[in-house]
C-alpha cells in the first residue's frame, strides 16, 4: 500500500501526494527553493496578493496532471496511446512537478534582465528561456531518471510530454490561470477545470500524438481561450505590471553587468549564468532566491531611481504606446520584437536605468493548432469557432516605457520615439 500525504491548496482543496514523491522530490532543497521564487515577477505592485510562488504552482500542475492522466487512461480509444499513458503515468506527474525547477528569482523577470544585459554581454544572447536550460541540468544531476523525458517537454514537439506540458492548452496553464486569477482578486482566468479535463483526449494524427478535445466541448474551449486572453491582456501585461517588471529587469541587468569579468566566474550570478555543466555549483544555485536578489540589490551600486522604485514604489511614470510596426513595415511579429528590443535596451543602457522599457506582444493562440474529435471519431482543427478565429489572428503589440521622475518626461519621450522610429 502506497502511503500518501494530503496538502491543502486554495485552488484544488486537497492535493494527495505519495510519500515517496514527498521524500525524494518535494522535500529536497532544490524543490523547497521554489517557495522563495515568486510566480509573477512584480505583479504584486499592482495586485498586492500576487505573492504566491512557483512552489504551490508546481504542486498544482502535478495535481492537474494526476487528474488528466486518470481521465485519459479511461477515455483514450487508441490502445497504443492508452498503453503509453499507463506506462508513463508516474513520469508525467513527476515532470509536471519539476517543470519549473530551473526558475530564477522573480521568474521570467530575471530572464528579461538577461536579455537587457545581452546588449553588453554577447554570450547572453539567445537565453530568453534560460530556466529551461538550467532546469534540465538540475534534473540531469538530481533526478536523472527523468532527464530524457524532461528534455522532450521543451526541446522536441509532438510527444506525450510536450502535448500535456508545453502546449496551447496544457496542465501548466490550467493551474496558473486559476491560481493567478485567485491571487489577483480578478475573475479573468476562471474556467471549469473539471469540464476541461472531461473533454480532453489524446489521438494519433498524421503519425503524431496530439492533445484533442471532443466536439461537444467547443464552448468550454472558447471559455478557456478567452480566460487566457484576458489574463494576458488585463493582468500579465498590465501597463504598470510591465513597467515594474522592466524596472526589476533593468536592475538585474545592471547587477549582471557589474559582476561580469573576463573570467566570468567571480560572482554567484556570473557562475550560474555563464555556467558550463561541469562547473555548475548547485549550492550557489540554491541560494538564488527572491530574498537573495532583493538583499543584493539593496546593497549594490545600481541606479538609485531603480532602488527607490523597487523598495519604495516611487519615481517612475509609465507610458503605453500601441505599436503597428508589423503592418507598416511588412514585418512579422518576431522580427518587430527583435528590432524594437535591441533599440530599446540601448536606450535603457544610455539612461543608466532612469528609462526602462518593455516590448509586449499578446498573441493569445500561439502557433500550434487545437484539435477536435467529432462524434464519428474524425479529427479536425478548431476552425468552426468565430471566437477562436478572432483570437488566432489577434496580435496586440505595445511598448511600455517608464521614466524616472527626475527627468523631463516630455523631452525624454520625444527622444525615445525618434530613436525607435515611432510617430
Amino acid at each position: 500500500m502506497i502511503v500518501s500525504k494530503r496538502i491543502r491548496d486554495v485552488i484544488h482543496e486537497y492535493i494527495e501526494v505519495p510519500s515517496v514523491i514527498i521524500n525524494n522530490i518535494i522535500d529536497s532543497p532544490t524543490f523547497q527553493r521554489l517557495r522563495f521564487i515568486i510566480q509573477n515577477g512584480m505583479a504584486f505592485e499592482v495586485y498586492p496578493n500576487m505573492r504566491h510562488t512557483r512552489f504551490e504552482h508546481s504542486l498544482g500542475a502535478y495535481n492537474v496532471m494526476k487528474k488528466a492522466v486518470s481521465i485519459l487512461t479511461e477515455k483514450v480509444e487508441d490502445e497504443n496511446i492508452k498503453d503509453l499513458i499507463k506506462n508513463n503515468s508516474g513520469k508525467l506527474q513527476v515532470l509536471a512537478l519539476l517543470h519549473d525547477i530551473g526558475h530564477y528569482p522573480f521568474s521570467h523577470t530575471f530572464e528579461m534582465g538577461i536579455k537587457i544585459a545581452s546588449v553588453d554581454i554577447k554570450e547572453l544572447q539567445g537565453l530568453s528561456k534560460y530556466h529551461e536550460k538550467v532546469g534540465l541540468f538540475v534534473v540531469k544531476n538530481l533526478f536523472p531518471k527523468y532527464a530524457d523525458d524532461f528534455d522532450k517537454i521543451y526541446n522536441s514537439k509532438d510527444n506525450l510530454y510536450s502535448e500535456l506540458l508545453n502546449n496551447n492548452i496544457d496542465v501548466d496553464r490550467m493551474d496558473y490561470l486559476l491560481r493567478d486569477s485567485y491571487y489577483s482578486g480578478t475573475p479573468y482566468g476562471n474556467f471549469s477545470l473539471e469540464r476541461m479535463l472531461s473533454i480532453m483526449t489524446l489521438v494519433e494524427y498524421n503519425g503524431k500524438i496530439r492533445l484533442a478535445f471532443s466536439e461537444k466541448g467547443i464552448s468550454d474551449l472558447e471559455h478557456f481561450l478567452l480566460a487566457r486572453y484576458y489574463m494576458y491582456d488585463q493582468l500579465y501585461h498590465h501597463r504598470v505590471v510591465e513597467g515594474f517588471n522592466a524596472i526589476m529587469a533593468t536592475a538585474i541587468s545592471q547587477l549582471i553587468i557589474s559582476n561580469n569579468t573576463n573570467s566570468q566566474q567571480n560572482s554567484s550570478v556570473s557562475k550560474i549564468i555563464f555556467f558550463q555543466e561541469n562547473e555548475f555549483n548547485l549550492d550557489t544555485f540554491l541560494n538564488l532566491t527572491d530574498y537573495w536578489l532583493l538583499s543584493t540589490l539593496k546593497n549594490s551600486n545600481i541606479n538609485e531611481c531603480l532602488k527607490e522604485a523597487i523598495f519604495n514604489r516611487k519615481k517612475y511614470m509609465f507610458n503605453e504606446i500601441p505599436l503597428r510596426y508589423a503592418e507598416e513595415r511588412g514585418m512579422n511579429r518576431i522580427d518587430v520584437t527583435k528590432l524594437l528590443e535591441s533599440k530599446l535596451y540601448n536606450i535603457v543602457k544610455q539612461y543608466n536605468g532612469e528609462v526602462v522599457g518593455s516590448v509586449v506582444n499578446i498573441h493569445p493562440m500561439g502557433e500550434s493548432e487545437i484539435y477536435i474529435v467529432n462524434k464519428k471519431g474524425e479529427i479536425t482543427t478548431l476552425t468552426s469557432s468565430p471566437i477562436y478565429q478572432t483570437l488566432k489572428n489577434l496580435v496586440k503589440s505595445k511598448l511600455v516605457i517608464g521614466i524616472c521622475s527626475k527627468l523631463n518626461k516630455e523631452e525624454v519621450m520625444k527622444e525615445i520615439k525618434n530613436s525607435l522610429g515611432i510617430n
